[in-house]
């Protein structure tokens, strides 16, 4: 029942319907049992959600970038986002930490935030923390950053347009705001941006004079996977990442297609799989094929070679619609990595599925040299 990838979505048991759904980047519209409705509209400035039963609105919530006002027939309040925010944070952090760094990103900007900008946002004497709002944020940090301390928080902290802010002495930072993304995406729609320059851009670095943090896979990772591909007699195989968040998905058949074609084992991402095993795995490869997802950034770290696919980002609230041609140039790993000249990158589409399997098996197999 994933109705974000279409338009429309209707849902029925025995002719009887049980859920509708309407979805483009300015209304998201849910109709359960004809009976309660929920209904949310963005503008650049805010958002309002209603709860309706029939036509009579029982809740409503308008969000600005400040503030949160709700309303029913019980009561009315007014809600400042930083002060709510900051009211958390002071019953989760430790007074000890100078700088905070709070992860509200998506795995690909987690990764790039943590290599690339963390470290020209610190001094020696600083004591640090990040912050994470998703599991896989304490992953990344662990692998990024071993020696620093990590902290699991909420997901859904208060939503504010800001980057860095204070309370008392300490400084908190916050990568990525929601406005951050809608801002890029507008850039990359309209402007031909790259999301790399637009990260740089948004915490005011040079990306000439800032340095990088290197992933650390620890012992107990390697070993694991080691005695796997021992114990399964692998010695070569392709590692393949067909799922994604943001992007759509494509269907199994070309999956399956491909696989045949490729006379050489093929092992499939498990998403249950520690991230640092994923990428040592990864890393084990004769070579990587992945659907554009955040995990991409990181294998391109592996230095194998890799062949990257790109499909149109799924339809999405808050966000206009934006095509692969658009997509492959503006969040190319190609801007990332030092091993660029070992990536592929490919706009996939189902009527150009044979010549793309034909063009991947030719250039694993028999290593023909091919650019974008």
């Amino acid at each position: 029942m994933k109705f974000i990838t279409d338009r429309k979505f209707k849902f029925k048991v025995l002719g009887i319907p049980i859920y509708s759904a309407l979805l483009d980047h300015r209304i998201k519209y849910e109709n359960f049992f004809n009976t309660f409705f929920k209904v949310r509209k963005f503008t650049n400035s805010a958002e309002t959600k209603r709860f309706k039963i029939f036509n009579y609105t029982f809740f409503e919530q308008t969000e600005t970038n400040d503030f949160i006002y709700s309303k029913s027939e019980f009561h009315k309040k007014y809600t400042n986002k930083l002060s709510a925010l900051k009211k958390y944070l002071n019953t989760q952090i430790d007074s000890k930490y100078t700088k905070i760094f709070i992860l509200k990103s998506n795995l690909g900007e987690a990764y790039i935030f943590l290599k690339y900008i963390i470290n020209n946002l610190t001094e020696n004497e600083d004591k640090i923390l990040i912050a994470c709002t998703k599991k896989s944020h304490v992953s990344i940090a662990n692998m990024l950053l071993p020696n620093v301390e990590t902290k699991l928080l909420s997901n859904t902290l208060p939503e504010i347009e800001y980057n860095t802010f204070k309370i008392g002495n300490q400084q908190y930072y916050i990568a990525f705001p929601m406005k951050f993304y809608i801002n890029t995406e507008s850039a990359i729609n309209n402007n031909n941006a790259v999301y790399l320059d637009e990260i740089y851009k948004y915490f005011n670095i040079s990306a000439k004079h800032s340095t990088e943090n290197t992933l650390h896979i620890s012992k107990a990772a390697t070993q694991k996977i080691d005695n796997y591909l021992a114990k399964n007699n692998i010695k070569k195989f392709i590692f393949i990442v067909k799922n994604a968040k943001t992007c759509t998905t494509i269907p199994d058949k070309f999956w399956n297609e491909l696989e045949k074609s490729l006379s050489i084992k093929v092992i499939y991402n498990d998403e249950t799989m520690p991230l640092d095993e994923t990428y040592y795995l990864a890393a084990k490869s004769e070579a990587i094929i992945s659907l554009r997802c955040g995990l991409s950034e990181i294998l391109s770290e592996s230095g194998k070679p890799h062949i990257i696919l790109y499909t149109d980002f799924i339809n999405r609230f808050r966000f206009k619609p934006i095509t692969k041609d658009k997509i492959i140039n503006g969040y190319s790993i190609k801007t990332i990595t030092p091993a660029a000249n070992k990536i592929i990158e490919i706009e996939y589409s189902d009527n150009s599925k044979t010549k793309i399997i034909k063009s991947i098996t030719e250039t694993l197999l028999h290593k023909k040299e091919k650019t974008k």
